[in-house]
């Protein structure tokens, strides 16, 4: 549905409708070079159960720090995964290797063969019909770890539930060895519609990287 790219950042969105009482909206936003931020909206009339799953590869360990998790293997680059929003109601855990009450936290990288790997689980049933938003951010580090890498939400939204239908767009920095990237997002309006064809307009984003 949208589809920006720039020199400072590639936006995408879009969404579907599951059934008639259910929408789920997606925005995804690269923060070049290496940096994603994705948003999910989830509107929901009949109040389903709701798991959202992201899946890492075989021999990712997963510690929990601070609203996220900081992802580390030996083969490649540390990674923050930071929860920039959420509801109040909702709860994480990773699951790896379940083989009951619902197979999940498996791998096959070939017909027959299954290895146990890490999912962030987000679950979430809404407490009244209404519109609800996850939004994470995906922090690639470098060789040295997370020294020096800082992710830091606007105070004016920090420990708040983020509702882009206030209108304050979500604001926050990312530091790094040398640099600071300030992010401001806001979807569409149609991403930030009660149902399809309620908004119009084009998202607003924005992204300021600066030496320190």
């Amino acid at each position: 549905r949208h589809w920006i790219s720039n020199g400072d950042f590639d936006y995408l969105e879009g969404g579907f409708n599951y059934c008639r009482n259910f929408r789920h909206e997606r925005a995804i936003l690269f923060i070049k070079p290496r940096c994603f931020v994705i948003a999910d909206r989830i509107h929901d009339v009949d109040r389903f159960e709701y798991a959202e799953l992201f899946h890492l590869k075989p021999g990712v360990k997963t510690d929990r720090e601070g609203n996220g998790y900081l992802l580390t293997a030996r083969d490649s680059l540390d990674c923050m995964f930071h929860c920039l929003s959420s509801p109040p109601q909702s709860s994480s855990c990773v699951i790896e290797g379940r083989a009951r009450s619902g197979m999940q936290g498996w791998y096959s990288g070939s017909f027959g063969n299954l290895e146990p790997a890490p999912v962030i689980q987000y679950s979430f049933t809404p407490p009244e019909p209404g519109d609800y938003y996850f939004i994470h951010a995906v922090i690639p580090m470098g060789t040295d770890g997370a020294a020096g890498y800082r992710l830091i939400v606007d105070e004016k939204i920090s420990g708040a539930p983020w509702n882009p239908l206030g209108g304050s767009p979500l604001a926050f920095t990312i530091e790094e060895p040398g640099y600071r990237t300030a992010v401001s997002f806001m979807p569409s309006a149609l991403f930030r519609a009660q149902k399809p064809g309620d908004g119009e307009g084009a998202p607003e984003s924005a992204v300021k990287r600066s030496g320190i």
